[in-house]
């Protein structure tokens, strides 16, 4: 069990690019192909760890011998030249005092990108609100969460607790006919009781009294969740079950050993067949090459029982990798990253921290599947006071993902970025250290 801890840890804690304040909508994503220019867009600022340092960002086309200027104050690099055509492998090049970042992407195809995405705000035009107001009945303790849900997608959710005498008051946000459901939980002894009132409608600017939601429905199941593919990575996994309603989270089970694991549940007759499951598997293994992992997740519906496959795991094949007490050795010169991954897998990450202590330089790399390595250009020296990989120890992590079977490479760079795709999805993981000498 010990060795899936770390894990745990890893693939429950999200982490992702801060979505800024994002500029007014421009035209959608272009097709055509890149002839003549390119326009890159960055924030790359968000990622120093202190702006104060940051002598400046730089953006480069290739290895930056030919094409190479710097990041304006608006984020903004226009390249405009005859010979850009096709596919480009663009780096941006952040220099601080207190280290070099190079942040590579290959194979970029769009002649306008970017390579940090916003987070599309709303503009569905909603200009009402209603209210809610009720009481849980059926209560056995005073900890009630209640959770309004939209049930056309159209409108707004929202949560509250419950006062002491379950009573509760909820505004929603919407224009028009506003339909949704209404959800309530308790605890009891760490046993969960629910209660579901469905397709409730409702009108812009009115208030709705009296409406009771009674708790009458029970923890007292198991639903059981199978796991396929799951030698490689040894033989436990940690499995979390997120069930939803439309587009709101409404609680997790967690189970953690050797599948096929049960976890607890409820009858899903109606009308708690509304509800959805995004069952999301972690399996892995630590042990003298790193750590290997991957985490997959399905949608279900209906009280059926998931079934996850794992992918098999992403490989490294171009050096070894140790851990921090017994590291793998490297030559500086000729270092390459090289893998092999399925070929459903749409995007491929990789981040290498080497540093001794007069240097550091960490590069982050971003590549479609169909790219299988990448050689760590030399820097130029008029740009930066690191121009290659310095001798001592790296660490390095890869991952590899499938967003969903209708995403693409293409679609990371985009301006806005797409919504999270519920089941359907995984990622790969390799992990490890390796000692550079000269």
């Amino acid at each position: 069990m010990h060795r899936l801890l770390p894990l745990i840890v890893l693939f429950l804690v999200a982490c992702g690019d801060k979505p800024g304040k994002p500029p007014p909508a421009g035209p959608g994503p272009s097709n055509a192909p890149i002839q003549g220019s390119l326009t890159v867009h960055s924030r790359l600022w968000e990622d120093v760890s202190d702006p104060s340092q940051l002598v400046g960002i730089y953006v480069l086309l290739g290895d930056g011998s030919r094409f190479r200027q710097p990041l304006g104050q608006d984020g903004v690099a226009r390249f405009v030249d005859a010979d850009i055509q096709g596919p480009q492998d663009v780096t941006l090049l952040a220099v601080s005092t207190e280290r070099t970042f190079a942040d590579t992407y290959l194979a970029l195809e769009q002649p306008e990108v970017w390579l940090q995405q916003y987070t599309k705000e709303d503009t569905g035009g909603v200009t009402g609100q209603a209210t809610l107001k009720g009481r849980i009945t059926g209560r056995t303790s005073v900890v009630q969460e209640v959770i309004v849900a939209s049930a056309d997608q159209q409108g707004h959710g929202n949560s509250t607790r419950a006062a002491t005498d379950g009573s509760f008051e909820l505004d929603i946000s919407g224009s028009g006919v506003i339909p949704v459901h209404l959800f309530a939980m308790e605890y009891v002894n760490s046993t969960r009781r629910f209660g579901l009132k469905s397709n409730i409608t409702l009108q812009a600017g009115q208030t709705l009294d009296d409406v009771e939601i009674a708790l009458d429905r029970a923890e007292d199941q198991f639903q059981q969740v199978s796991v396929e593919n799951i030698e490689p990575y040894g033989t436990e996994a940690l499995v979390t079950m997120d069930y939803k309603l439309g587009t709101m989270y409404l609680f997790r089970s967690m189970a953690t050993g050797a599948p096929p694991l049960q976890l607890p549940s409820m009858s899903l007759t109606p009308p708690f067949d509304l509800l959805q499951m995004v069952t999301t598997v972690t399996v892995g293994s630590d042990g003298a090459s790193g750590v290997t992992s991957a985490s997959a997740t399905v949608l279900t519906e209906g009280g059926s029982s998931p079934v996850v496959t794992i992918p098999p795991p992403l490989q490294l094949t171009s050096i070894p990798l140790g851990t921090m007490e017994a590291p793998a050795f490297a030559r500086t010169e000729g270092f390459t990253l090289a893998w092999n991954v399925v070929p459903s897998a749409q995007v491929v990450h990789a981040y290498l921290n080497a540093q001794n202590s007069d240097q550091q330089l960490v590069w982050r790399l971003t590549a479609p599947s169909n790219v299988t390595s990448f050689t760590p250009f030399e820097l130029p020296a008029e740009l930066s006071p690191v121009t290659r990989l310095p001798p001592g120890l790296a660490s390095l992590s890869m991952s590899a993902k499938n967003n969903g079977a209708d995403r693409a490479y293409a679609d990371l760079f985009n301006q806005y970025e797409s919504p999270i795709q519920q089941g359907g999805t995984w990622s790969l993981s390799r992990q490890g250290f390796v000692r550079l000498v000269e």
